[in-house]
């Protein structure tokens, strides 16, 4: 799949209920239309991490030097990163992650797809960038983004271009590693790891240090415990040099258990927090829940609220992705003579700016006093606020619609494309995570399964 930009989902898709309802509507309104591994081994490295920002017009050069202490558990399937008072652990069989904070009470899990997704979307928006300021002959700002620099500090190489040059040379004890001329890394191995560990070792170069692919492939081929690593990563007007010293290597029985952990969510709203809960804890009955609708919906046409009648229809689909076509065409049957329904029918259906505010204004037009389901108009109203630029009521207005019914994977979806636009990348993957728990065949999660598929084939290291 070619390279996707994580605003792919901020379109058509988004108003894939409406597309359902507009088809069915079209010919009645419009006229003529588990874990095996059994060894455990515990790194624990001393890191010097040195920290200079070169001087821009706004501000001085600075100098900064840390010292902390990096410990790492291995697993075949699973490792576990502590720096401090925070510490990450990855499970590969589930493709999943936690990142909790002892000193903040925070806990945020999320899919391994967060961290190589916003690796991806901003090393090629770098890149481009670069591209385009050389092109300018922009140059003092076309060398903040050097491809050697972008590659070391993301992990990833350019698609589609020659790889290149890595220089590897002894010298003394040390392995030097070039890249384009340039030494970028050295090493000194310690003891060969067990076989079952190799993996895990290589997630670990992978995912909590910065190293050119080329040169972390190296390292990781070596089936060696690194004894010492001196690297240096530039993300202008800052270069970062970092180094690791091996203090103790203990091997114990496995297998690695991740610890159960609690706490808040770290930046999200808590009624986003309490609303992933409930959605990871909960299972969709689509038989009996496809039931409860259509008897509401038919209570709803009895009394004559058509409105209500639809509303019940659209939130089944947009929690399940089942459409109901046949119901829906017989509340639609009704549109010709019922206001209400009228407004909802105008308030889906646009193509442009114009067409949008026309569409919002129905939408507003409509008395909730005795709605049932009001909320679901909520739904509309957000994607269509979404798409005239007004985000944060957009972000309000799902949240709300959540705090309250957290099991419309719909919404979910819709949520997840408003934090990828904003580059909220966690919070993106954690609201689509909790619409593939849901409802996993659901219509509108095609592109963002697409997306993961993408993802977990161009960058397999990562899971």
């Amino acid at each position: 799949m070619a390279n996707v930009s994580p605003k792919f989902m901020m379109h058509a898709e988004r108003m894939w209920a409406a597309r359902v309802l507009l088809a069915v509507c079209a010919v009645i309104v419009r006229p003529g239309a588990a874990s095996t591994e059994q060894l455990l081994t515990v790194l624990t490295y001393d890191r010097h991490t040195d920290s200079q920002t070169a001087a821009t017009p706004e501000r001085p050069a600075e100098a900064h030097a840390s010292q902390d202490t990096l410990i790492v558990q291995l697993g075949d399937s699973r490792l576990a990163i502590q720096e401090g008072q925070s510490r990450t652990m990855y499970d590969f069989d589930s493709r999943r992650m936690l990142m909790a904070d002892d000193s903040k009470g925070t806990v945020d899990r999320a899919p391994l797809e967060c961290v190589v997704s916003y690796r991806e979307s901003e090393f090629h928006n770098r890149l481009g960038l670069g591209a385009a300021l050389h092109g300018a002959s922009v140059g003092d700002a076309a060398a903040f983004f050097q491809r050697p620099d972008l590659e070391e500090l993301f992990g990833l190489e350019a698609p589609q271009e020659a790889p290149l040059t890595i220089e590897e040379q002894q010298e003394g004890d040390w392995l030097v590693y070039r890249v384009a001329g340039r030494e970028s890394a050295r090493a000194q191995l310690g003891e060969p790891l067990p076989d079952q560990l190799h993996g895990g070792h290589g997630k670990f170069l992978l995912y909590a240090l910065q190293l050119h692919p080329g040169i972390r492939r190296r390292l990781e081929h070596s089936g060696r415990v690194l004894k010492t690593l001196d690297y240096t990563t530039r993300n202008h007007p800052s270069t970062v040099r970092v180094r690791l010293d091996l203090q103790q290597m203990v091997a114990a029985p496995g297998p690695l258990v991740l610890p159960k952990v609690s706490g808040h969510a770290a930046h999200m709203d808590e009624r986003l927090s309490a609303a992933l809960s409930d959605a990871s804890a909960s299972q969709l009955d689509v038989p009996a829940a496809r039931a409860a609708a259509v008897a509401a919906s038919t209570a709803s046409s009895s009394q004559g609220r058509y409105l209500d009648a639809m509303l019940a229809l659209l939130e089944h689909s947009l929690t399940t992705g089942e459409s109901l076509t046949g119901p829906m065409q017989t509340v639609s049957s009704q549109a010709g003579n019922d206001q209400p329904l009228q407004l909802l029918m105008r308030g889906i259906s646009y193509s442009n700016e114009a067409e949008a505010r026309a569409a919002l204004a129905s939408l507003e037009q409509i008395d909730r006093a005795n709605l049932s389901r009001a909320y679901v108009l909520d739904i509309f109203i957000a994607n269509l606020k979404l798409a005239l630029g007004d985000a944060a009521e957009a972000e309000r207005l799902f949240l709300t619609v959540l705090s309250a019914h957290p099991r419309i994977a719909g919404v979910y979806h819709d949520l997840g494309g408003l934090y990828m636009q904003r580059y909220e990348v966690i919070k993106a993957w954690q609201c689509w995570d909790a619409a593939r728990h849901l409802a996993p065949t659901h219509p509108m999660l095609e592109k963002v399964i697409q997306y993961g598929e993408h993802l977990r084939k161009d960058h397999p290291e990562y899971f």
